[in-house]
């Protein structure tokens, strides 16, 4: 109790009044703050704090001059001093003067600033520079620091998982699982590697762990489920979803879990159930279009070759404002159900204007597979043999194993005639693909 006394006694008033200001700020009352933080300042305009703690509830409300303007005070007072370089180094970030606030930040490092904090925001703007080396650093350096901080060890696995560096992201997220047990996406993001990878029985050990833990987090069993349709264990898959419907806060998962029951009825060649469902996911849709649902559902009607069905949700494909597999499959498929309906004439013009804009896609990215296998299908469907075959031997030169253009092959020598090379291609695609669907539609 004296101690305590001496030390409120001893406190000077612009002390007090910088502990009234912090108080303040931690209500996020920010005029308030400042009003104390500027008496704290009369009373003695020499110390350091006052103007940290301005420039601190100045950058609260945003306001980066005035902020900046206080921490340059402060570095008056005490050029060495390393909190106020970390300060003005965010302040630069905001401002998106990196360089500077590089510069900022090496100087706090230099004076002896140690917080787990600064590394990580450099790594942010590393990474955002797209300078992943540096990044990785200092996400390095804020785990030594701060080994429980989950999110440092979940960024630069991030990182790594987008350099397609999978054995270091699986050995990062392993740490974190030891270090982090109950964080979720550290189990999440290794069960995605696996699969990615096709190492399903490490898959399936990550999930089965994952589960015994969160017994009751129905997106590691949605995780599960996706697992077995991956696998083939299609009526497995069928059962899992039903008990997840029954699991409290299932609605999380419900767009996912009916996708996943629809993957698995198509997979059983249940066409029924697969328009069944792939329509409940449509329903869905509440101010926003489910794409990928949309582009599965376009494909169930081809299969069932319901070629006005198929134009309805080509025509949403199409609403997408950035080119992607989906609005490039529209593009396709619009004419060739055209074809299709009697609509010859739609159907060639249009395929004439797809096969420019494949063109063009194909030059500004020459590896895009996607777009070289739809201009192939648009000069097969002109009869423009020649110009397909061109392509495909390109493609084939690029992806050896491609069974898609071995297929699309056989079909172009069997509109020819040449049965005998239609069957030697077929053979080949369903050597490489055994379950390439060679009698449906394109």
């Amino acid at each position: 109790m004296g101690a305590l006394l001496e030390t409120e006694t001893s406190m000077t008033e612009y002390e007090e009044f910088n502990l009234q200001g912090l108080t303040l700020l931690g209500a996020k009352k920010y005029d308030e703050a400042i009003v104390y933080f500027e008496k704290a300042q009369k009373i003695n305009p020499m110390f350091i704090d006052t103007y940290i703690n301005m420039g601190i509830v100045y950058a609260s409300i945003e306001k980066y001059e005035e902020a900046e303007e206080n921490f340059r005070k402060a570095l008056l007072i005490d050029k060495t001093n390393p909190l106020v370089y970390f300060h003005i180094g965010n302040i630069q970030f905001i401002k998106n003067n990196f360089d500077k606030g590089i510069e900022s930040y090496n100087k706090a490092t230099a004076y002896g600033y140690e917080d787990a904090q600064l590394n990580y925001n450099l790594a942010l703007v590393y990474e955002e520079l797209e300078n992943y080396p540096m990044a990785i650093r200092n996400y390095s350096k804020a785990i030594t620091k701060e080994p429980l901080r989950p999110d440092f060890r979940l960024k630069k696995a991030g990182i790594y998982i987008n350099l397609k560096n999978y054995e270091e992201a699986i050995q990062t997220l392993e740490e974190l699982n030891v270090y982090c047990p109950d964080i979720f996406e550290g189990y999440h993001l290794r069960f995605e590697i696996y699969c990615v990878l096709k190492k399903y029985e490490e898959a399936e050990e990550v999930i089965k762990k994952s589960i015994e833990l969160f017994p009751e987090d129905v997106s590691l069993v949605y995780d599960k489920i996706r697992l077995c349709n991956i696998k083939g264990e299609y009526d497995l898959a069928l059962e899992i979803i039903d008990e997840a419907e029954k699991m409290e806060g299932s609605e999380i998962e419900l767009r996912n879990l009916i996708f996943e029951r629809a993957k698995a009825y198509a997979q059983k060649e249940d066409l029924e159930a697969t328009l069944e469902n792939l329509e409940k996911l449509k329903a869905l849709e509440d101010g926003y279009i489910d794409y990928e649902g949309r582009y599965f559902l376009m494909n169930a009607y081809l299969g069932v070759q319901n070629y006005e069905k198929v134009l309805e949700n080509v025509e949403v494909l199409s609403y997408e404002t950035e080119q992607s597999s989906y609005t490039m499959a529209a593009t396709y498929y619009k004419p060739f159900c055209l074809n299709k309906l009697g609509r010859t004439q739609e159907a060639k013009a249009l395929f004439e204007e797809a096969c420019k804009l494949f063109r063009m896609i194909t030059i500004k990215e020459p590896g895009n597979m996607d777009a070289y296998m739809f201009r192939v299908l648009c000069h097969k469907d002109l009869k423009e043999y020649d110009k397909s075959m061109e392509l495909l031997d390109y493609i084939l030169v690029l992806n050896p194993k491609s069974a898609e253009a071995y297929a699309i092959k056989s079909s172009i020598y069997e509109d020819l005639g040449q049965e005998e090379k239609a069957k030697e291609q077929l053979a080949t695609a369903k050597e490489l693909n055994p379950l390439i669907n060679i009698g449906g539609e394109q």
